[in-house]
């Protein structure tokens, strides 16, 4: 007995930190969550080491799950969290909104003076290293929505060349 085809479907993806909703219209049973958030990677500006996958609960999906593993079904809700620690949810978000004010005061620029827990446990050259690390990941997600001026002032003041040269 030959195999149907796959059947697409549509699931909504809402992104907690920015309150957006994406569409998603090309999902099948058999797509992994791994594929889904190289995907989102592109559709969301988002870079996929920060994406935390949920649906209809708190739990991570797995990266090697499909989505029959986990259950979503046509026109289910996904929501994606930013990995949490050190900020990057504020970051992230700021850097979506084009809020170049709020990013300053996130650790994005050479001249940051302020600190968190775990700035605070970093050497001088180390520190230089994240903050070059935020402020590329606040272009790319700047760059992605449009924000011209936000990234004219990253590329300014972010100290971001190294990542950049390290990233091609």
């Amino acid at each position: 007995m030959p195999s149907s085809p796959l059947r697409t479907f549509r699931v909504q993806l809402h992104l907690a930190e920015t309150n957006e909703v994406f569409s998603l219209p090309q999902c099948q049973n058999d797509l992994t969550v791994k594929k889904l958030k190289s995907h989102l990677e592109l559709l969301t500006g988002i870079p996929l080491h920060f994406q935390r996958l949920h649906y209809l609960d708190e739990v991570d999906l797995p990266d090697e799950s499909t989505f029959k593993d986990n259950e979503i079904v046509p026109g289910g809700r996904i929501i994606m969290h930013i990995w949490r620690q050190d900020g990057w949810g504020h970051l992230v978000a700021a850097a979506a909104e084009g809020e170049t004010v709020k990013l300053v005061h996130l650790g994005v620029t050479e001249d940051f003076v302020g600190t968190t827990p775990y700035a605070e446990l970093l050497g001088p050259e180390q520190k230089k290293e994240w903050v070059a690390h935020r402020a590329f990941v606040a272009l790319f997600i700047a760059s992605h929505r449009g924000h011209v001026e936000t990234v004219k002032f990253l590329l300014r003041h972010g100290n971001i060349l190294k990542p950049i040269l390290l990233w091609v």
